[in-house]
């Protein structure tokens, strides 16, 4: 009689941490597509040139506009965006990551240079204030580099100077389409 006992409390006990386990298995499931398409990312079209922000490579390099690839295999023109609060204006700060190399786009403290890839470090010069404008009824983004701003007083913006050409820093203009991603 006793080994009944003991065996029917195995089982009961075992029950309920099935049953646990499948209540966290519930849980999980239901987080997995938001996190599938959060890695998957977004990427950035110019207005103006129609390529799309890439990265090339893993290391310390240039930030390019080229053709946009559409598919789930070419990450390097995928971009997820780290929310790091609002700018004294009350617009968005990003930080702008990388899917396929996990580095982000960094203005480089430079005034009218390249843009570029680098580590993730959470700097200043790795944050972007959002502008947001309307074109057609369709929203446009321009990013001015918050470290060049707030470390060098300067208005420098993310700008495009062609097709397949690297991403450079200018004087910002938020109604300008070499400025303008979507």
């Amino acid at each position: 009689m006793q080994f009944v006992k003991a065996r029917w409390a195995a089982r009961s006990w075992v029950t309920v941490l099935m049953a646990a386990l499948l209540v966290v298995a519930s849980g999980m499931m239901t987080a997995l597509p938001s996190q599938a398409a959060s890695e998957t990312g977004s990427y950035y079209q110019n207005r103006y040139y129609g390529g799309c922000l890439r990265a090339i490579g893993a290391g310390a390099n240039a930030a390019v506009n080229e053709g946009c690839t559409l598919t789930d295999g070419e990450l390097s023109d995928r971009w997820t965006t780290i929310s790091r609060g609002k700018s004294p204006s009350n617009h968005s700060l990003i930080q702008l990551k990388n899917v396929r190399y996990g580095t982000c786009l960094d203005s480089n403290a430079t005034n009218t240079g390249a843009a570029w890839i680098r580590g993730c470090n959470q700097g200043e010069y790795q944050m972007w204030e959002v502008f947001v404008t309307t074109v057609n009824g369709a929203k446009k983004y321009t990013f001015k580099s918050w470290g060049a701003w707030t470390l060098q007083g300067r208005h420098r913006c993310l700008t495009t100077t062609g097709e397949w050409a690297q991403e450079v820093l200018a004087e910002c203009h938020a109604d300008q389409a070499q400025q303008q991603w979507q």
